[in-house]
């Protein structure tokens, strides 16, 4: 949603076939250039990672080595605009790589509570454990946190900032960047942010009802202090917080959290025996077939052997087994 509203300010993301299309679980789009994304997997891949299996460092020296040549080519088309940039959360385990390519590199961090990360995960259609989704967002923003340079003109802003005060947010954030965005682009571009786009809300009462690990309480608690002065606000506003209370009752959050939590693991306990009995079935498959190859070839082996117990037979008939069996036979066995 924030690229989208910076899109509409005039920041170019990439040609509209690049950009990753809207689903079900996100009608608005994703706003992030396919091309890029890949790029990105590709060079988690490379350190030994995945998306949701972070790696534990960037390497960036050798990444800058082994890709100069192809993300020049990959940025060629961005490069051409005066105002253009890419959204892909992955750029925070690959951040050290684009440092290296842009030393003076401007970022916005879009940081959301990390109990809505953790049910959105969990609500797509593969869905991820409950647990091991509050594992990747602390990945995430720790790996963030631990390659920002101090030289680095970075933005933090806050996801729920958003539906707050949408205009007086993005004015901030342009201000922070250095943008010079006329007051009626910044009032035409905040009516994108829609109530629909928040599918997973949360309250700061939720949040500590919800007893999250310490490692997350701990970087969320750094985040905390560097979404500006219309979070600040947003948190000190009791009526808008009591609003958004308002919607679930105290007792209510505590039954959703645990509720959301069995109910999670149990998503994600069926989506590994799934994928084992995937695997077994592809196993029992495979011994199927090499069962039948076996039995294949003992079809083949049947004339043969009826073939050489034909001739075991036309053997012990024939005059010289005979013989042996009469002369010689009884003369070894003496020996």
């Amino acid at each position: 949603m924030v690229a989208h509203v910076l899109h509409e300010c005039g920041l170019y993301l990439g040609p509209e076939e690049t950009l990753l299309s809207a689903s079900a679980e996100n009608p608005d789009g994703y706003w992030e250039n396919t091309r890029i994304v890949a790029f990105n997997d590709s060079l988690l891949e490379a350190l030994g990672g995945a998306w949701d299996a972070p790696p534990a460092q960037a390497q960036p020296e050798t990444l800058l080595q082994e890709n100069s040549s192809q993300v020049q080519e990959l940025i060629a088309d961005l490069q051409e605009r005066a105002l253009w940039g890419w959204k892909d959360p992955r750029a925070c385990l690959t951040l050290p790589f684009w440092q290296g390519v842009f030393p003076l590199i401007r970022l916005v961090v879009c940081a959301r509570s990390p109990l809505e990360v953790a049910r959105s995960l969990n609500h797509r259609q593969d869905a991820m454990g409950y647990d091991h989704g509050l594992e990747l967002w602390s990945a995430y923003y720790e790996a963030l946190l631990r390659y920002l340079r101090p030289e680095d003109r970075v933005v933090f802003t806050h996801f729920d900032t958003w539906f707050y005060n949408p205009a007086r947010e993005l004015e901030r954030v342009a201000n922070e960047l250095k943008l010079s965005i006329p007051p009626e682009v910044i009032e035409e571009a905040s009516k994108v942010v829609s109530g629909k786009l928040r599918h997973n809300a949360s309250t700061p009462q939720l949040l500590r009802d919800a007893h999250l690990p310490n490692a997350v309480e701990q970087i969320y608690a750094a985040l905390l202090d560097k979404f500006g002065a219309v979070f600040d606000d947003m948190q000190a506003d009791e009526a808008y917080q009591q609003r958004l209370s308002a919607t679930l009752p105290g007792a209510l959050q505590e039954s959703l959290i645990a509720t959301e939590r069995r109910l999670s693991d149990a998503r994600w306990e069926l989506k590994t025996t799934t994928a084992s009995l995937s695997n077994l079935h592809q196993e029992t498959h495979r011994l199927q077939i090499a069962l039948a190859e076996r039995e294949h070839e003992l079809e083949l082996l049947k004339p043969v052997l009826a073939l050489r117990e034909q001739q075991l037979q036309d053997l012990r008939a024939s005059r010289a087994y005979q013989l042996y069996e009469r002369l010689v036979k009884p003369v070894v066995k003496k020996k």
